[in-house]
């Protein structure tokens, strides 16, 4: 599969609000992970492969501060869950470093907090 991110998965769960950019449809979404290019998620209506979102992120550091973004992206892949009650999915964002550079900076800075957390884990006994 050659559509997987290459960027270190966090995983974050938070709720975000989408923008289907073709019909104009919104829904929320529960995100599963986040990367500098891209996320994981879920969502209660259908949605395909290549279809277009505005995503409203809004993500709280550990110091308080507030990263609020407008994101787009496509979804790379899409899969029916729960009797089609459900979908589970993927969206890459292309060239968040040069559109939302704020954000790009801060997930940078969840990894490499998420990676030291990791390796303090799997050094335990």
């Amino acid at each position: 599969m050659d559509n997987r991110r290459k960027s270190l998965r966090i995983p974050i769960v938070s709720i975000a609000h989408v923008t289907h950019q073709e019909n104009q449809l919104t829904a929320k979404i529960l995100i599963r992970d986040l990367s500098t290019t891209g996320l994981g998620g879920y969502i209660n209506c259908p949605c395909q492969k290549g279809d277009r979102l505005l995503v409203d992120l809004k993500l709280t550091s550990a110091d308080h501060e507030v990263f609020e973004a407008r994101l787009r992206g496509e979804i790379c892949w899409s899969t029916e869950i729960n009797k089609g009650e459900k979908y589970a999915f993927g969206l890459v964002f292309p060239d968040m470093a040069v559109q939302h550079p704020g954000v790009y900076a801060y997930l940078l800075t969840l990894e490499k907090n998420y990676l030291k957390e990791l390796e303090e884990i799997c050094e335990l006994p």
